[in-house]
């Protein structure tokens, strides 16, 4: 044989060898067990004939591969092919987090957005309602605030707000302040306390002196009325609410009115106020009165005192409070778009709110008293005022007993009674 015949042999060999290399790719598994290529189920006994056998070369590297197949896990029978994984254990797990995180992750998101969405849409609807509400603002460096009971109060969430009701048929909120009253939210215990003080009660006035308490909303407003109750009983206040008695019929009137017992002298006393074309109450004993004619009794003066005065008053409070708490949540919308407007006061919408979850409570209690009382010193009904030199109807008790009092019973949780029954003791 010549070297060229020799050289063409070896030439057609080596391509018959790469021929035969390139469907090694295949790696076919080892005989009579099933893979997936492709997608498809195959048989490994097809896919060997496919596999040409050419050198010794080739023979080898199907022995070493076969080996390996007999390493791999047979199908598991009666499984269908489509549930078998097509790839490792370890990446189906880090595809398996994968997904978890992102099903929590769009989870939180959408808990998230909805909430403030929520939150957002109660403080709009809120804002909605409340829009008509007269708002005043108060300088709080003339408010004479006690700031040893001011940071009592952040750490007991005690919130304490001046109530007015004033002597007026304008629809303006001007003149004397007829009811007075000290309210504090008690957040810690779910209460609302509130102390009643007479509107004859002889106090000090910030520049004016010494006069009746009543005339501290008339000569400065809201401001000199809440400067006089901080400086007088020791108190941090910085917020009101203001009620006309005219808006305070209204308010009675949408609540349905209230129950009330009266007396005779009431009765007859009572009578006298009621505006014209209003009816007049023709009983005694139990009755129900309507807004004008509640306010008419909240109104008695000359019928006995006025410590009976504050207690007529707070006994249509109570009323109402009661009233209030049977409220349907559903008609919360209604009872606020109606009231508001009747309604002055220095809070802001965000400061309301964070009152409502104390407010709505439906165990909440309402503990009630009032200055002067069974057990507080008083030299006497009558003296005469440093201010107007004539001689005024006042009550003049101990103002400083007083606060001492009112203390106890906002902070210490003790009503006046048993403060003045452990003081004997």
């Amino acid at each position: 044989m010549s070297r060229e015949n020799g050289e063409g042999k070896n030439k057609f060999y080596k391509q018959s060898i790469n021929q035969n290399r390139q469907p090694m790719n295949r790696q076919p598994p080892p005989r009579n067990i099933e893979y997936y290529q492709g997608g498809r189920r195959q048989d490994n006994r097809k896919i060997q004939k496919q596999i040409p056998m050419g050198a010794n070369k080739v023979h080898k590297q199907q022995r070493d591969i076969h080996r390996q197949y007999q390493q791999a896990q047979p199908i598991q029978q009666n499984i269908p092919y489509q549930q078998v994984p097509l790839m490792g254990t370890r990446t189906q797990r880090k595809q398996k987090q994968h997904r978890l995180r992102k099903i929590f992750i769009r989870t939180f998101l959408v808990v998230f957005i909805l909430l403030f969405l929520g939150a957002g849409g109660a403080f709009a609807a809120f804002k909605y309602y409340t829009k008509d509400m007269k708002r005043e603002t108060v300088d709080e460096t003339v408010l004479s605030i006690n700031t040893e009971k001011q940071v009592k109060s952040v750490e007991m969430k005690i919130k304490n707000i001046a109530v007015f009701g004033v002597d007026s048929r304008n629809g303006e909120n001007t003149g004397n302040s007829d009811a007075i009253m000290i309210v504090s939210i008690d957040g810690n215990r779910g209460k609302v306390k509130m102390v009643s003080i007479a509107r004859d009660t002889y106090v000090n006035l910030p520049q004016y002196g010494k006069t009746k308490i009543t005339h501290a909303y008339s000569y400065g407003g809201p401001e000199l009325a809440i400067a006089t109750l901080n400086e007088n009983f020791g108190m941090d206040i910085t917020d009101y609410i203001t009620v006309n008695f005219e808006q305070l019929a209204e308010i009675i009137e949408e609540m349905g009115g209230i129950d009330v017992e009266i007396n005779e002298g009431e009765r007859q006393e009572m009578n006298k106020y009621v505006a014209p074309g209003v009816e007049k109450v023709q009983e005694t004993g139990m009755v129900h009165l309507n807004g004008e004619q509640a306010v008419s009794y909240s109104r008695i003066r000359k019928n006995d005192n006025d410590d009976m005065r504050t207690g007529r008053q707070r006994k249509v409070m109570m009323c109402l409070f009661e009233k209030a708490k049977d409220i349907s949540p559903l008609q919360y919308p209604s009872y606020i778009k109606t009231m508001m407007p009747m309604m002055e006061t220095s809070m802001t919408d965000s400061e309301i709110l964070q009152l409502a979850p104390v407010a709505m409570n439906k165990n909440l209690m309402l503990e009630q008293d009032s200055f002067p009382n069974d057990y507080i010193e008083t030299d006497g009904y009558k003296t005469k005022t440093e201010v107007e030199g004539v001689e005024l109807w006042v009550y003049h008790y101990d103002v400083e007993q007083a606060g001492d009092m009112l203390h106890k019973f906002i902070y210490d949780d003790i009503p006046f009674d048993q403060q003045n029954t452990s003081s004997n003791e």
